[in-house]
């Protein structure tokens, strides 16, 4: 008999195939070792269908496995998706008005005036939206006559913490519009509602109105009246002063036009001169001390404070939880009202008792938030106040030196390195007083008196400003009063709700199919066939009693494309083996040897899973004295073949397994059984076991002369499949091709039709020898229950 060579292909093999050198169980887990999951020996390029991305057809199986986990948790989530849309986008309006508030204060005379930079006004803004919703503004809203009757705010615990919470104000954009808005969902009272909103919005742009733009040009109108009343006092003073700066020269026999010598004119002029600076700097450190104390009184504010920790606590996760449960009970009050027609039953006392109790748990949780914001307030440093002060401070610091030289005077070094003294007033006053003798006090005086003029004449100008700056555009106007902004109407309101549940259940049924897709389960017999290259030798439908002939014709097409190829290459000893267990290899293995006794050919089956034997249970035979017996040398080949009772059909079961019988396989005695077995019969069908887990079938296999590969639909992963096409082929097993269990197909009424319409010698003839049909029929009545459609005998 002519043996395998070991350098002939896997797959074809030549003309004549020979018997590669079998491999010791060492070797054979050393080649398990070095395989690279999913990676050929030499490294060829891992096909695409198994590392490749979900398409078309991947979605539409995957789905198709998985149609009633997707449907089910799809409507799942997508009726709680709807559920939280219909609550959380409701039928609502909204009721805006704006006040536009100017960057620039407007003057007649100047035009637009750029007062303060763009943090100045961004502080200016903020304060605005602060000042409208302080509780002064809100409070004088409350008390407007058009709302005392409003619905909204009479169904509140707390009209003022109402509003304070649902009032929107705020700048749109960067622009100078401010916006006041207030959203409510409107229900069945719309046209009632909308008025309500609109009532309230309005009163809260009066309250403002009265409370802070009034107010400010109130304020601004007594400024001026101050200034006119300064204004008076001071010319009445320069006056007087005049009186006496007449009398003094008079007594000192100065004639009344005031003609000095030149040097004490100079001396005269430059006095006035440095008092007239004195005086400018005088004005700027009163400028600066006035623009601190405004901007501390800013950050000191009481309502901006207020404002401020109003917001913190409003923002608080806590609270923000606690009102969501709140607004939970109140919907779960209303349905109970619902269905108790308005009547107070248990159910509705029950669930106001929870709301009664969450308000107060809320009060509470607002008070203590309250109370550690304040303190956090009043013990953190502000930073920004103490860099303002710092520079207020360098400010006065360099004033007040400038003042202090001209009082005292101070040196100049000139550019031929001679220091220049510079006098100061009090250095003027000494000469004056040595060089006048005596008159330097009506020097003085009539410096004081012009000094006083002039800021007679600045102030008179200002005034006059102020007056015909009364008449200017104010700096906050109200741009136009509420108006109802249509929200989410009715139709919209549904529409959110179904375009989101059947978003999420598009998006449910995409990830239970690509969950489903990652498992890479085997879809048909083209991912095999086209998508790792591996010969689909048959297909066989799904084991029900109904498709037995559909089976039968399909083993019997395995069986004609096996015969024809042992007719050019030799396959006497094939083995049927699969991935892994519960994949149809037993089924393949039964129904093929019976197919092969059927057209005449001597065959021998060979139950080759010695751990997980199922053939002696199939065919009702006892298990001991098979193969393992004949691996350990305690019985003959010819003593543990059995006949069966179809014609030309022999069994060699798997007999007792144990150590010494696995460890036979790897050793050269098994090779005169095959060769034995060769030359007494046609076939040598060889059920073997899995091929990933175990080193079996790798070892059995190169004593073969070639391997079928069963695979099953929808159970068996296309990793699994090419991994171990790739470990057979690494250990010289050749691979004839595969065979893919479980396929939907129709059966052809051809092959139905024979059944019935077959002629009476043939029934007979049937009749008379049940064992042909035994075989085939056989392997479906001893199916396990289990969840795949196949079977696996030998793993059940």
């Amino acid at each position: 008999m002519a043996n395998h060579d070991p350098n002939a292909s896997s797959m074809d093999g030549g003309n004549s195939p020979m018997v590669p050198a079998p491999m010791n169980k060492n070797d054979v887990q050393q080649s398990l070792m070095i395989q690279q999951p999913y990676a050929s020996p030499n490294f060829v390029r891992t096909p695409s269908v198994v590392t490749g991305g979900m398409d078309a057809s991947g979605f539409v199986n995957a789905l198709r496995r998985r149609w009633m986990l997707a449907t089910f948790m799809g409507l799942l989530l997508a009726g709680g998706v709807g559920a939280a849309l219909f609550f959380l986008f409701p039928e609502s309006d909204t009721a805006v008005a704006r006040f536009i508030v100017r960057a620039d204060t407007m003057t007649i005379i100047e035009g637009p005036k750029n007062i303060s930079g763009a943090r100045d006004f961004d502080i200016f803004r903020a304060t605005q939206v602060a000042q409208m919703k302080s509780f002064n503004v809100i409070n004088t809203a409350l008390s407007n006559p058009s709302i005392t009757n409003s619905k909204l705010l009479n169904e509140a615990d707390n009209a003022a913490m109402w509003l304070a919470d649902n009032i929107d104000v705020r700048f749109e954009g960067d622009s100078e519009l401010m916006r006041i808005s207030l959203t409510q969902s409107t229900g069945s009272d719309g046209d009632e509602m909308r008025e309500e909103l609109r009532n309230i919005v309005n009163a809260m742009c009066d309250a403002y109105k009265e409370q802070v733009v009034t107010k400010n040009r109130y304020e601004r109108s007594e400024i001026r009246e101050t200034l006119i009343g300064t204004f008076k006092e001071l010319n009445e003073d320069i006056r007087d002063k005049w009186e006496e700066y007449r009398t003094i020269a008079n007594d000192l026999g100065i004639a009344a036009d005031g003609q000095y010598d030149p040097s004490v004119r100079m001396l005269f002029e430059q006095l006035t001169a440095k008092l007239k600076e004195r005086r400018d700097l005088e004005e700027q450190i009163r400028g600066i001390q006035l623009e601190y104390a405004r901007w501390k009184s800013f950050k000191d504010n009481p309502d901006l404070k207020e404002q401020n920790i109003i917001a913190q606590v409003s923002a608080d996760e806590n609270i923000l939880m606690m009102e969501q449960e709140l607004l939970y009970l109140q919907m779960q009050k209303r349905d109970a009202e619902k269905r108790s027609r308005g009547r107070m039953n248990s159910e509705v006392q029950r669930v106001q008792t929870q709301i009664d109790q969450q308000n107060q748990l809320i009060q509470r949780e607002r008070a203590q938030l309250r109370q550690q914001i304040e303190q956090q307030m009043a013990n953190a440093p502000d930073i920004e106040l103490a860099l303002y002060t710092q520079e207020f401070n360098r400010q006065l610091q360099v004033l007040g030196g400038r003042l202090q030289q001209l009082k005292d005077g101070y040196d100049v070094p000139s550019k031929d390195g001679e220091v220049i003294r510079e006098l100061g007033i009090s250095e003027i006053v000494t000469e004056l007083e040595a060089k006048a003798q005596g008159s330097t006090e009506l020097v003085v005086r009539e410096a004081e008196i012009k000094q006083l003029e002039q800021v007679a004449e600045d102030l008179g100008r200002r005034i006059q400003a102020w007056e015909i700056e009364e008449k200017a555009e104010e700096r906050i106007e109200l741009y136009e009063s509420a108006y109802i902004l249509p929200g989410i109407n009715k139709l919209q309101h549904y529409a959110i709700t179904g375009i989101g549940s059947l978003a999420t259940l598009v998006v449910a049924c995409l990830g239970i199919a690509y969950l489903e897709f990652l498992g890479r389960r085997l879809n048909g017999p083209k991912q095999v066939d086209e998508g790792l290259g591996i010969r689909v030798v048959g297909t066989l439908p799904k084991l029900k009693a109904r498709h037995q002939a559909q089976i039968t014709e399909s083993i019997d097409s395995v069986r004609t494309a096996l015969m024809h190829e042992s007719s050019s290459k030799q396959r006497q000893v094939v083995m049927i083996t699969s991935p892994r267990a519960m994949e149809g290899r037993t089924t393949v293995a039964s129904q093929l040897a019976g197919s092969l006794a059927r057209a005449g050919r001597r065959t021998l089956l060979i139950d080759g899973d010695l751990r997980r034997p199922a053939l002696h249970s199939l065919f009702n035979v006892p298990l001991e004295d098979g193969l393992c017996e004949v691996l350990r040398a305690e019985a003959d080949v010819s003593d543990v073949v059995r006949a069966t009772s179809a014609e030309g059909l022999w069994l060699m079961t798997a007999g007792y397994c144990d150590a010494e019988a696995v460890h036979a396989m790897a050793t050269d005695q098994i090779q005169p059984i095959f060769d034995k077995l060769r030359s007494e019969y046609d076939f040598v069908i060889i059920d073997g076991a899995p091929v990933l887990g175990l080193s079996d079938s790798l070892m059995m296999g190169q004593h073969c002369d070639g391997a079928l590969l069963s695979v099953l639909r929808d159970h068996t992963t296309v990793p699994d499949i090419y991994q171990s096409s790739e470990l057979l082929r690494s250990v010289g097993v050749r691979l004839i091709g595969s065979v893919v269990n479980g396929v939907s197909a129709k059966s052809d009424r051809r092959v139905s039709h024979l059944q019935v319409a077959a002629p009476k010698s043939n029934r007979k003839q049937i009749k008379s020898k049940p064992a042909e049909a035994s075989v085939a029929s056989e392997p479906s009545a001893a199916s396990d229950d289990n969840d795949f459609d196949f079977s696996d005998l030998s793993d059940d």
